[in-house]
């Protein structure tokens, strides 16, 4: 016991890279019985037979998760995220993980504590979604980082792309709406929240679900004819969406249908209800479906999440060469606002621009413009 708190209270330039991998490392991941030999070598190589569906592999850089940013900088939301946002996006195609590769960037003086924690969270993470950390890479440097790659597999004739919407599917949000920042806003205002919505909001904050078996339950069943992962708002799949498939999206949602609870703490905290549920943060999926695959939809899914019917694809302007995105307001279509996208380089980029004038945005515009 001694050996591991003195291990705990050193820094990673005491241990160096040989020692960080085989004393804490690979300790942390459970080995595949598919891939027994996965951890260690330069490459993971896959048996022939994986190769039977169609193989998605997917990257991403860990962004700084929010609750690091509102005052709990815990490395084991860091780690938890890291495996997150590359799921999420393979949940997006219907396909099953089998493992994912990291590579991080750690300070030297990093203590060897918040390394484990780390670890734990990416570990936590894969044990709850079902797959393994298969290898990766690690170096020195002046801030910690992570960037992650995800791989997984789909039968190719149940593939979920971008493209398939039809004139007339349903527009489908499956997964929570507002609870991400429903447990932003209760944190910094420090709301008394009723027990049974706390843990929702603990971990829509701090571990979220990336909407795997959804996705696939969805793939296999062949409900939805499009589907995207909703990583920088519901408004940005919308646009992303109608532009893919050449058709307008019309959203019809009304705040009534946002849960009571949530919209309790956007009003106490002076935010606009749909602009905050269609904003980032929930992880959920968007997909359009067939008006007569809904109730299929709810049945398969009623025990896993919500499943939400936010609007419908339709053509309105012909002269258009792409699809658009629309809200009804006073039975006028208003276009949906594309400042509530979180989009790189633009001003209501948290990256660039921080997370607190981002939420002034979820404060101060509507849904629409």
């Amino acid at each position: 016991m001694s050996d591991k708190l003195n291990e705990n209270n050193k820094k990673l330039s005491e241990l160096g890279e040989t020692e960080i991998l085989r004393k804490i490392i690979f300790p942390f991941h459970k080995q595949p019985e598919k891939l027994p030999y996965a951890l260690g070598d330069d490459c993971v190589d896959f048996p022939s037979n994986m190769l039977e569906d169609r193989i998605v592999w997917k990257i991403d850089p860990t962004p700084l998760p929010v609750s690091w940013l509102i005052g709990d900088p815990d490395y084991y939301t860091y780690g938890w995220y890291s495996v997150l946002i590359n799921l999420s996006d393979i949940a997006s195609m219907g396909a099953s993980p089998f493992g994912l590769l990291l590579s991080v960037v750690a300070p030297p003086d990093m203590e060897v504590s918040e390394f484990k924690r780390f670890l734990k969270g990416v570990e936590d993470c894969c044990r709850a979604n079902d797959t393994y950390i298969l290898g990766g890479n690690m170096k020195d440097g002046e801030e910690f980082s992570c960037t992650g790659t995800a791989l997984g597999s789909v039968n190719s004739k149940k593939i979920l792309k971008r493209q398939g919407s039809n004139e007339g599917d349903l527009i489908v949000v499956i997964g929570e709406l507002g609870a991400f920042w429903a447990a932003v806003f209760s944190k910094l205002n420090k709301l008394e929240i009723p027990a049974k919505y706390r843990k929702r909001l603990d971990t829509a904050l701090n571990k979220p679900i990336p909407r795997l078996e959804e996705g696939q339950i969805i793939s296999k069943n062949n409900l939805a004819t499009a589907c995207m992962d909703n990583s920088d708002s519901i408004v940005s799949c919308c646009y992303e969406l109608a532009y893919q498939n050449n058709l307008d999206f019309v959203i019809t949602i009304n705040e009534e249908e946002i849960d009571s609870i949530y919209k309790d703490i956007f009003m106490k905290s002076g935010v606009k209800s749909l602009t905050a549920a269609f904003s980032w943060g929930d992880w959920n999926l968007v997909c359009t479906i067939p008006p007569n695959n809904f109730k299929e939809l709810q049945e398969k899914l009623e025990n896993l999440c919500p499943v939400y019917k936010i609007g419908k694809v339709q053509k309105i302007n012909n002269k258009l060469k792409n699809g658009s995105a629309y809200y009804i307001y006073n039975d006028e279509l208003r276009l949906l606002n594309k400042e509530i996208c979180s989009e790189r380089f633009k001003e209501q980029s948290y990256f660039t621009h921080g997370i607190y004038k981002y939420m002034e945005i979820l404060k101060t515009q509507n849904l629409w413009i």
